[in-house]
């Protein structure tokens, strides 16, 4: 293979890689994966707030059933008092006004009892709802993730067999060379290199002059097309 054509192949070589990565890119699995990972950052987060609120209406709970507790013993001790207070009206008109007291702070902590113990259940059911959600959405991460897995093993195959390729061919194309191709590849976007058919280059078809034809016909090599610039091949003997 000449050195036109090898660099013929390596621009084929290049425009395939570039199909095939662009393909993986545009796998739909991709895009659905990370937006199911987005979603399940955001769960993550909101069970994480979701734990924070329910820790710290346990601790109210736990709190008021001690404050119960401690207003109970309380009532016990007044109602032990009653006996003696007997006797004296005003010991006596106290302790009913402390026993009324406590009865009320005792209906307080009952009434915001129950409502913790609401919000408790609120924030339970919201978190397995969440947590059963964020399962959901791991399983189906999973069957993305092997479903993309199976759809680009195909391609991914085919990109490292070209890569192996492309690595013969630059090795092969002598360095001058090569690095003419980079910068031809880079200046027309991946078309950089043309091949003469009858009197018109592949790439830019645009007609050789008569002149400008009768200069290349019979030539081999490589040249620079008279008019895009870009890398010209000439027909080459098999080597």
């Amino acid at each position: 293979m000449g050195e036109g054509q090898m660099l013929l192949r390596l621009q084929e070589v290049d425009l395939e890689l570039a199909r095939i990565n662009k393909g993986l890119e545009e796998l739909p699995q991709r895009e659905k994966a990370a937006q199911v990972k987005t979603a399940l950052k955001g769960l993550s987060r909101d069970l994480s707030h979701l734990a924070g609120l329910r820790k710290d209406v346990e601790m109210e709970i736990a709190d008021n059933r001690l404050e119960r507790s401690a207003t109970e013993e309380r009532v016990t001790e007044a109602q032990a008092t009653a006996v003696e207070a007997q006797s004296d009206y005003r010991a006596l008109s106290d302790l009913e006004l402390k026993l009324t007291n406590l009865a009320k702070r005792l209906e307080k902590l009952d009434f915001d009892h129950a409502g913790l113990e609401e919000q408790l259940e609120g924030y339970l059911a919201k978190e397995e709802r969440a947590a059963q959600l964020k399962g959901k959405l791991e399983q189906q991460e999973k069957a993305l993730v092997e479903s993309f897995k199976r759809d680009a093993n195909e391609l991914l195959v085919r990109r490292k067999g070209l890569h192996e390729e492309r690595a013969q061919l630059v090795e092969a194309i002598p360095e001058a060379t090569y690095n003419r191709y980079v910068a031809a590849v880079k200046r027309f976007g991946g078309q950089g290199v043309e091949q003469l058919v009858g009197n018109r280059p592949t790439a830019c078809r645009v007609a050789l002059q008569p002149s400008s034809y009768s200069d290349l016909k019979g030539k081999r090599g490589i040249v620079e097309c008279p008019y895009c610039r870009r890398i010209l091949v000439l027909d080459e003997e098999d080597e």
